[in-house]
């Protein structure tokens, strides 16, 4: 029993260290951030994230039937976190940014490092993008 108490202290410490450098992975990042303004037929979703430096982007929907106005900002710092239009439907926010998935409007806009996919066809970061509803 002795002996094997410096091997348990070992284990543990090593475990420790294991989950602090998991850990400061996980917050070499910061969560998206997601702005939404709309009114009359219109939505603006603008995408953004400060660290690592992704350009903003914004996503215009047009001809829509908004009956009230709409304004909001989200942090997606958990994955059930509450939008003012549409739902996360996925979220992997191991390491931030991480990923994250919405719908809006029946259009599926998955956001991530690499590339903003809307529909399934990849964006660059930086261009504003023009949708209409299905």
């Amino acid at each position: 029993m002795r002996r094997s108490l410096p091997l348990l202290i070992l284990l543990a410490l090593l475990l420790a260290a294991f989950l602090a450098v998991v850990w400061s992975f996980r917050l070499t990042g910061e969560p998206w951030q997601l702005t939404f303004v709309g009114e009359g037929g219109q939505l603006r979703l603008a995408i953004a994230c400060e660290k690592p430096p992704i350009p903003k982007t914004e996503v215009l929907f047009n001809k829509l039937d908004l009956r009230n106005p709409v304004q909001g900002q989200v942090i997606i710092t958990a994955p059930d976190v509450p939008l003012p239009l549409g739902q996360i439907t996925f979220a992997d926010l191991t390491t931030l940014p991480g990923r994250v998935t919405i719908s809006l409007f029946e259009q599926e806009i998955d956001i991530m490092q690499r590339g903003l996919i809307i529909n399934q066809i990849e964006h660059e970061w930086g261009k504003p993008i023009t949708l209409q509803p299905s």
